[in-house]
Order: C-alpha cells, then sequence, then structure tokens
C-alpha cells in the first residue's frame, strides 16, 4: 500500500467519523458549521499529505511543515466545536451561530495566514539552500585536501599537519568574494605542502604550515568583520 493511497483512506474514515454526529445530534445552523469547517480541516490535512507524498524536490523540513500545520488547524477548530457544542447541548451556554460561524472564520483566516507565511519562508530556505552550498564547497575541498596529507604525512611532521587539518576543520566553511584574494593563498600554500609531503621533503614542512596557521587565522578574522 503506498503513502497516496493511505492518505486517502485515512480522509475516507475521518469523513465518515465526522457524518455520523449528524445523525446524533439535533443539526441546527451550529452543527453545520462545525461538520463543513472540520470537513476543511480535513482535506486541508490530506492535501498538504498528498503534496508531502508526491513533490519530487525541496527541503523534507519546509515540506514536513505543512502537514503538521494543517493537523494543528484541524485538532483546534474539532476542540472548539466538541468544547460549545457539549455547552449547548448541557445547556449550560448557547453560543449564537453567527458569532460561532466567525470563530470558525477567524481560525480558518489565521490558518491560511499561516500557510502563507510558510510558504514565503519555503522559498526563501530552499533559496539560500544551493547558495550556501556554493559558497561552502571550496572550503569544504580544501579541508578533504587537508585530511588527506595529514594521512599521507611521514611521522615526524604529522604533528604539524595535524595542526593544519584542526585549523581547516574549525574554520568558517563560508566562502565570498572578500575572501578570494586570502583563500588563493591558502590553497597555493597547501599545493606546495602536498608537493613536499608526497616527495618527502620534510624540512620545509614546519614553516609552510605556519604560514597556512597565519592565513587562516586572518581569514578567520577578516570573515567575522565581513558578517
Amino acid at each position: 500500500m503506498n503513502n497516496n493511497l493511505r492518505v486517502l483512506i485515512g480522509t475516507v474514515v475521518a469523513v465518515i467519523v465526522l457524518t455520523v454526529p449528524l445523525f446524533l445530534l439535533p443539526v441546527d445552523g451550529m452543527l453545520i458549521t462545525a461538520y463543513l469547517f472540520a470537513l476543511a480541516g480535513v482535506f486541508a490535512l490530506a492535501g498538504t499529505l498528498f503534496w508531502g507524498c508526491n513533490r519530487s524536490s525541496g527541503e523534507y523540513v519546509t515540506t514536513a511543515a505543512f502537514p503538521l500545520a494543517a493537523a494543528g488547524y484541524l485538532s483546534l477548530t474539532l476542540l472548539v466545536s466538541v468544547l460549545f457544542i457539549t455547552l449547548k447541548v448541557r445547556e449550560v451556554y448557547a453560543c449564537p451561530a453567527g458569532w460561532f460561524f466567525f470563530l470558525h472564520i477567524l481560525l480558518a483566516g489565521l490558518f491560511t495566514w499561516k500557510l502563507l507565511a510558510m510558504d514565503a519562508g519555503k522559498e526563501q530556505i530552499e533559496a539560500i539552500g544551493p547558495n550556501v552550498q556554493q559558497k561552502t564547497s571550496l572550503w569544504r575541498q580544501l579541508r578533504q585536501n587537508a585530511s588527506a596529507l595529514a594521512a599521507a604525512a611521514d611521522p615526524e611532521v604529522k604533528k604539524e599537519i595535524a595542526a593544519v587539518q584542526d585549523a581547516f576543520r574549525y574554520a568558517d566553511p563560508v566562502s565570498s568574494e572578500q575572501l578570494a584574494e586570502i583563500e588563493g593563498r591558502i590553497k597555493t600554500l597547501l599545493e606546495q605542502l602536498s608537493d613536499r609531503i608526497r616527495n618527502h621533503q620534510n624540512t620545509g614542512i614546519p614553516d609552510l604550515c605556519r604560514q597556512l596557521l597565519t592565513e587562516i587565522r586572518i581569514r578567520n578574522e577578516r570573515s567575522k568583520t565581513i558578517k
């Protein structure tokens, strides 16, 4: 059984359950209002679930938020309806049908506003995601190169290489145009370090590592001022 069929069966069951009170209680404006808005909540939840199950792109977090919001609205509208209808049946308080309808319109309006705000946030998050990934790709590559050098280095220089590896690991991964020059210097120094490790020229490695640590520190400080 696929997810679409599960959602469809769940929706049919919910509609049947909501219809039962129409045969048990006196049908009036309040009951009809409660029934219609409850159906609207069920269909909203079903629609967001169908959309989430069949969406081929986008972030999981932003997609999952919509069914949760719809479930919250459905729960709230059912709670309000059960409360006021129970008060009326027990002859404690009879809310005017017009005010009861207005209350449900208000809840539906707030839910609609929430969906619109979430949709705007979803688009913003999904637009930023690829941009951040692109900005961090260069530093991730440099960090991976540093990790590879630490594994390939001779034992006598592993301590210096490990310090460089840690500096890459804890540095801000987000690049920008203002950091392009210094990142170019870091990349060049890393390539020189790679050549020395590959050729087992260990004498110049500590000095290169100190230069790399200095450049990474400068980059971190400059990155903070940019933000």
